[in-house]
């Protein structure tokens, strides 16, 4: 309700939000909308705490995911194989 209310100028970034959300883990999920949310009180433009929501979010993921590889690898175990991929917040 208070993402609809903030983003209410801006129904396509919320549209686009909720299909994040969707594919996102719980765990995931709620560390977005927890640096969403810090970003609206922060007074942050809605559109823009979406982006910097992401981006921090996205650095959080990265940081564990490097723990847990370094774990594997100190374990002997092979990364994953793959590409990751990024993207940039419009202009």
């Amino acid at each position: 309700m208070i993402l609809a209310h903030a983003l209410r100028d801006a129904p396509e970034v919320l549209s686009d939000l909720r299909v994040v959300l969707a594919q996102l883990s719980p765990g995931v999920r709620e560390a977005l909308l927890g640096n969403l949310m810090e970003g609206l009180a922060s007074g942050v433009r809605p559109a823009r705490a979406v982006w910097m929501a992401l981006a921090v979010t996205g650095h959080e993921v990265k940081l564990c995911s490097a723990v847990a590889l370094g774990r594997l690898h100190a374990h002997g175990d092979e990364p994953p194989a793959g590409t990751l991929l990024s993207f940039s917040p419009p202009d």
